[in-house]
């Protein structure tokens, strides 16, 4: 993540906002990504997952691809379609308390 911060004027394009946790059997985590373009092209970066409690060598990871696509708010035309990879994704990160 540090070259592709450096090759854009040392912004940050991608910043995890929980880039460490841990999953119980059959549980899921939702990793949230801020993406903030500087310019109009397309980003990407290979995040690795960490995964140490499995069989056979450990730790390993596994590296999951994250992409975007940058466009200049004038240029509304030319805004690339948005690609949905699932249906049941969060809209917005909320925060429940234990009781609701």
């Amino acid at each position: 993540m540090e070259i592709l911060n450096t090759n854009n004027y040392d912004f940050r394009i991608f910043e995890i906002q929980n880039p460490e946790g841990t999953l119980a059997p059959n549980d899921t985590q939702y990793i949230y990504v801020l993406f903030r373009p500087l310019e109009a092209k397309e980003y990407s970066i290979d995040l690795p997952i960490k995964i140490s409690d499995i069989e056979g060598p450990s730790p390993h990871s596994h590296m999951l691809k994250l992409r975007g696509t940058g466009y200049h708010p004038e240029h509304e035309d030319l805004k690339p379609e948005e690609v949905k990879f699932y249906g049941d994704l969060p809209k917005c990160r909320a925060y429940v308390e234990e009781e609701g």
